[in-house]
């Protein structure tokens, strides 16, 4: 019973405190403020556009709080030109070229502004060597050949036979390059009725193989030797006679074989085939295009929230009434704290 009394007592002086104030919580009403602006820093705050308090609608308001959100996110760019250069293949010189007026990549057209060629070697020059030689069976022969001889031979690169004009380099010697028949006429003198006479030897007019064991002798007479020479046969030529001055003379001849030296005349020229110019051109292409710098450009709406300050019938702030109120609990709690002492 008493705790009922102590609980009925507080509720009466609660309510007697707190109906000055006139607290109504469904009264309270909020108000928006938006403002839109533009920035490079994404948080970046301005709230300093917005108001501590506002009178608007015959009503006080205060800020409550401010929200941000980013409505658009534009990348910056700037306009730069952009050149590309493109080159061609290697094109003959007796060939005509024509760049394209304009090339499209990426989605970016790029427009013709020049055109440079340079010669260049298509095909590279081509050298072949060509080698010949003629044989001579005598040194003077070899010592006289021309100093220059039309030599066929294919040309590898092409497959066709063609004539190459060679020169003389070098002249060699093909030792005991094979024997060969000659012969040498000899002419005795007969100086009295029974001797024939022959650079110094004397022979008997009736011999039937003349200069016979003389065969060194008769080398000699030509500047032969043995070795190179070798005599076969030694044997009359006709009857004897006599020459223009009454002298009686026969002739006899001597077979032989020599070994010929001979000469070989080397020669050498090339075949050539000049390079193949041509062109390459290189063609220069512009366009403007949109690079990004790097940086952002952002759109930050800003939103104020406002709350209505709320007064009570005198014209004081429900703020204040609320401070009051809490005020008069703890007043009312002090209260009861000290009847329940007094009753103990």
């Amino acid at each position: 019973m008493k705790n009922k009394t102590t609980i009925f007592s507080f509720l009466l002086i609660l309510s007697v405190m707190a109906a000055p104030f006139g607290v109504s919580a469904s009264n309270e009403q909020v108000m928006k403020k938006e403002y839109t602006y533009e920035s490079k820093d994404k948080d970046e705050k301005q709230d300093a556009h917005f108001k501590n308090k506002l009178n608007e609608n015959g009503k006080e308001w205060e800020l409550a709080t401010i929200n941000y959100e980013i409505v658009s996110d534009k990348v910056i760019t700037k306009e730069e030109t952009v050149t590309k250069e493109i080159k061609s293949k290697e094109i003959k010189k007796d060939e005509e070229y024509v760049p394209e007026e304009a090339i499209n990549e990426d989605g970016v057209e790029y427009s013709l502004k020049t055109t440079d060629k340079k010669e260049v070697e298509i095909v590279s020059e081509y050298k072949q060597t060509v080698k010949g030689y003629e044989d001579y069976s005598d040194k003077s022969n070899a010592d006289n050949a021309p100093d220059k001889k039309e030599i066929e031979a294919t040309n590898k690169k092409t497959g066709k036979v063609v004539k190459c004009n060679c020169d003389k380099t070098t002249t060699e010697i093909l030792y005991k390059a094979g024997w060969q028949d000659a012969s040498i006429d000899i002419t005795f003198i007969s100086y009295d009725s029974n001797i024939f006479e022959w650079n110094g030897v004397q022979i008997e007019k009736n011999v039937k193989e003349p200069l016979k064991g003389y065969e060194d002798v008769l080398l000699r007479s030509i500047g032969a030797d043995s070795d190179r020479y070798r005599i076969k046969d030694i044997y009359w030529k006709g009857k004897a006679y006599k020459n223009k001055a009454g002298i009686l003379c026969r002739d006899c001849v001597a077979d032989v074989s020599r070994n010929i030296d001979y000469y070989r005349v080397n020669y050498q020229g090339e075949i050539i085939v000049p390079a193949e110019k041509g062109y390459v051109y290189t063609s220069t292409y512009e366009a403007v295009q949109s690079v990004p710098t790097g940086e952002h450009e952002y759109q930050i709406k800003a939103i104020a929230i406002y709350k209505e300050v709320i007064k009570d019938e005198n014209n004081f702030p429900i703020v204040g009434g609320i401070v009051a109120l809490a005020l008069a609990i703890a007043l009312a709690v002090g209260i009861i704290f000290i009847i329940k002492k007094k009753r103990k």
